[in-house]
């Protein structure tokens, strides 16, 4: 598979709730990470994506200001049924399955997350520290 030039950096769900709530445990690094790559699209440097799942609990308002230079993917059934055919039926995290055929199927050269699952993968995560699970997220805050 080639990759696309500039290459796209997909900011997936667990990165985009550490950028936009406060609350969050990794919101600092979010933010900093965020500023870097919006550095990097300007200077053509880089694509910025994010799929429709992950954008869907953002309000519009952040959506068109906050997260303005981020192309949308929008995740189809295919998508889900490549998921499927990928992970089995019994996948442990249908959306996670869904991430990665997304990541594979749209050329995506790195990852903005706070997903440690991801570190089983052949892909690049940003930003470069140690990482919690979707599921330890509530934990992190304790």
């Amino acid at each position: 598979m080639s990759r696309l030039d500039p290459p796209r950096v997909l900011l997936d769900s667990t990165f985009i709730a550490a950028l936009t709530d406060h609350d969050e445990p990794f919101h600092a690094d979010a933010v900093a990470t965020y500023a870097e790559l919006v550095d990097r699209f300007e200077r053509d440097e880089v694509v910025l994506a994010a799929t429709s799942d992950s954008l869907a609990t953002t309000t519009p308002a952040v959506r068109t200001s906050l997260l303005a230079p981020v192309q949308t993917l929008i995740v189809a059934e295919q998508h889900r049924n490549a998921s499927i055919d990928v992970y089995g039926p019994s996948a442990e995290d249908p959306d996670f399955a869904t991430l990665l055929v997304i990541i594979h199927r749209e050329d995506v050269a790195v990852v903005a997350s706070f997903d440690g699952r991801l570190d089983h993968f052949a892909v690049d995560v940003v930003p470069r520290r140690p990482s919690v699970g979707a599921g330890d997220r509530a934990t992190a805050r304790h």
